[in-house]
């Protein structure tokens, strides 16, 4: 990763409390999902195995297809939402995700 990168929000580690409340929501979304026997079950695993470190939180919203990462960012409190909102805006890998949310729900905590 290139120093460039390095700085970019998304790769930074977000404050305990929003990766708590972004970890809770993706065991709480994989419990809902027990199509296949074990397949949830493992993705909740290595959930609750993840610590919080650069970009680890992102990663875990990554672990879902572009609608639940869509119902993931919906279920989050509005200031955790915007974090994350902001990290794929700022850094994130090309994310489909952004089209359901207005660019001034990103924006809104900074006044812009």
């Amino acid at each position: 990763m290139s120093p460039r990168e390095q700085k970019r929000l998304y790769y930074t580690t977000p404050p305990e409390n929003e990766f708590c409340e972004v970890k809770k929501n993706c065991i709480d979304l994989w419990n809902t999902m027990g199509v296949e026997p074990g397949y949830s079950q493992g993705k909740i695993k290595h959930v609750e195995t993840t610590c919080n470190i650069r970009d680890n939180m992102m990663y875990l919203i990554a672990m879902f297809s572009e609608n639940n990462q869509k119902t993931l960012i919906e279920s989050l409190s509005e200031n955790c939402r915007i974090s994350v909102l902001k990290r794929i805006y700022d850094g994130g890998p090309d994310n489909y995700v952004l089209r359901y949310f207005p660019m001034t729900d990103i924006l809104k905590s900074d006044g812009s």
